[in-house]
């Protein structure tokens, strides 16, 4: 049995997100490579035990819960895993607010031509 949700996407023009009090998001393009901050994967999620229930899990969309190799989707009991890491991104040539590419398909940068939102539609159906 396949288990999936729908993401809405999403477009933000600055590098970095503010959250109340004018703090920033921890989790953006400047963390790439960063042993923290991140969700530590021996934390349980949904996805882990729907795995240890025997079923497949994908997130397409945006994971802002850390980077490779420290965290990312599949460290966190996603099967597949196809979208941005960082957020923030252009919709168009799929960098960050720091210029770094955001586009991934597991864990590996994928170059792919083409609208973000259209790309993860694509995806979704194919799954």
């Amino acid at each position: 049995m396949r288990i999936w949700a729908a993401t809405a996407a999403v477009r933000h023009s600055s590098a970095g997100y503010r959250l109340r009090g004018a703090m920033e998001e921890p989790n953006n393009s400047r963390s790439k490579g960063s042993s923290t901050p991140g969700l530590p994967p021996h934390i349980a999620t949904l996805p882990a035990q729907l795995k240890k229930a025997s079923h497949y899990t994908c997130l397409i969309g945006k994971w802002h819960l850390g980077f490779p190799p420290h965290f990312g989707p599949r460290a966190s009991g996603y099967d597949e895993f196809y979208g941005v890491m960082a957020g923030g991104v252009d919709y168009f040539i799929h960098v960050s607010g720091r210029g770094d590419h955001d586009l991934w398909n597991y864990e590996e940068e994928h170059h792919e031509i083409g609208y973000l939102a259209d790309l993860l539609s694509w995806v979704k159906c194919r799954f």
